[in-house]
């Protein structure tokens, strides 16, 4: 009997995301797929990728500066931030942070994986949220997230 099969998506920030999905490695369709070097991303996709990914360890960095750095930070971290689950409040709008990702993806982040998964629908298990998203986004019904030790802090 063949094991089972699904997209296994991941991101190359540190190893945090590529921990999280390790050990589905065996059910990978065409092994465990990185968004910003997927074969499939066009090369503007690729190069946002890489913007992104920049300017994340930019600010990253920049934490270590005194009064600067713990201010832009700060954005970051507002840009990232994910508010405590709270049964009694509704919280079925998107938050900031899901609209500029849905602006993102109309604008070409995630194309290639899209374009990939529309191939061979299969259930998608991702450790970056913003493939998560883009899945969804584009109407893939099974989707699920592992949570890196890196996103814990903010899920």
């Amino acid at each position: 009997m063949e094991p089972p099969q699904a997209w296994v998506i991941t991101a190359v920030m540190g190893y945090g995301h590529q921990r999280a999905v390790h050990p589905f490695r065996d059910i990978a369709r065409d092994g465990i797929i990185s968004l910003e070097s997927d074969p499939e991303a066009s090369p503007a996709e690729r190069r946002l990728w890489k913007q992104l990914l920049a300017m994340y360890e930019w600010l990253s960095r920049l934490k270590r500066l005194p009064l600067l750095g713990r201010l832009l930070f700060k954005q970051l971290d507002w840009l990232l931030y994910i508010p405590p689950m709270d049964p009694v409040q509704n919280r079925a709008r998107p938050s900031p942070q899901v609209r500029l990702l849905s602006w993102l993806v109309s604008k070409g982040l995630c194309g290639g994986i899209l374009s990939r998964l529309r191939k061979t629908p299969l259930p998608v298990l991702t450790s970056f949220y913003a493939s998560a998203i883009a899945a969804d986004l584009g109407g893939f019904p099974r989707v699920f997230v592992v949570i890196c030790d890196a996103d814990l802090s903010r899920a």
